[in-house]
């Protein structure tokens, strides 16, 4: 923790303090405080600065000194960790790096740390940021868990995994403008069961009757029309020839999904509304 708190610091400004600690064989987390989020060029630099004092495998020095001589040099970040009591102090010191009071162990150079990987940032509460992370063995193991993920993508989607993540991201930014230009809804009582009546931009489409697997809903958009039912009694394939006896659509499909294509202008939810209603009297 010395090393990461020494490297928050340096990249997050000199008002950070440890807030809290947790140790642990494969995952740690450092909590410090800090006023807004940590942005990922930001999360990057503090791990690069990091693994820089790890590769400069300086000294640890570790001894018994004087609690106010210790106070009266290095100020009171000494006590990142808490204060301890009795008039002795055991210092740990990364020369030109950080200094602390700890009673816990130590390795004897930065260098013995090997390598650290911030796993996760995340705000916990106002004014407190949580790093989990993972050091020596287990950041290699997590970075190697990684570069398996990333081969499956890419065996998954014969893609190179850089180009699979920009595709993903494309696609992200595609949803969100399609969101932002607006999603309408609406429902229908068919009995006790009630009908999600939805229509969206056809570049989120599919993603969005996908997620109506389990329940009962109309997926429609300007050029297509997804209808999708999990429920027995209530047949995907008898809705849409609801919609296709009043002009609407035309499509096929089985029980459970059907598709096909919109064939009115401007379909709206209303008229989607009324022939379902109409063919369910």
């Amino acid at each position: 923790t010395h090393i990461l708190l020494s490297s928050i610091r340096d990249i997050l400004g000199q008002h950070i303090w440890q807030a809290g600690a947790q140790k642990d064989e494969r995952v740690s987390r450092l909590d410090v405080t800090h006023y807004k989020e940590v942005g990922t060029e930001e999360v990057l630099k503090i791990e690069e600065r990091a693994n820089e004092i790890v590769r400069m495998n300086l000294p640890l020095h570790k001894q018994f000194v004087d609690r106010n001589d210790a106070e009266s040099y290095f100020g009171f970040t000494l006590y990142q960790g808490g204060i301890p009591d009795g008039n002795k102090l055991r210092l740990v010191e990364i020369p030109g790096i950080d200094a602390e009071g700890c009673g816990g162990t130590h390795v004897d150079f930065t260098g013995e740390v090997g390598y650290i990987r911030i796993v996760k940032v995340e705000r916990i509460q106002d004014g407190i940021i949580r790093f989990n992370f993972a050091a020596g063995k287990s950041a290699v193991e997590f970075s190697n868990s990684q570069g398996t993920q990333l081969n499956e993508i890419r065996e998954k989607l014969g893609e190179d995994p850089i180009r699979a993540f920009e595709s993903l991201n494309n696609s992200i930014e595609e949803t969100k403008r399609a969101i932002e230009a607006g999603i309408e809804s609406s429902s229908l009582k068919l009995g006790k069961r009630e009908l999600k009546i939805i229509k969206v931009k056809e570049r989120i489409a599919e993603s969005v009757s996908k997620s109506l697997n389990h329940s009962l809903g109309i997926v429609i958009s300007d050029e297509a029309i997804r209808v999708v039912s999990s429920i027995p009694d209530i047949s995907s394939i008898e809705l849409m020839r609801a919609l296709e006896k009043k002009g609407l659509v035309k499509g096929g499909g089985n029980s459970r999904f059907s598709q096909g294509k919109v064939l009115k202008e401007n379909l709206s939810l209303k008229e989607v509304e009324e022939a379902i209603a109409n063919h369910s009297r």
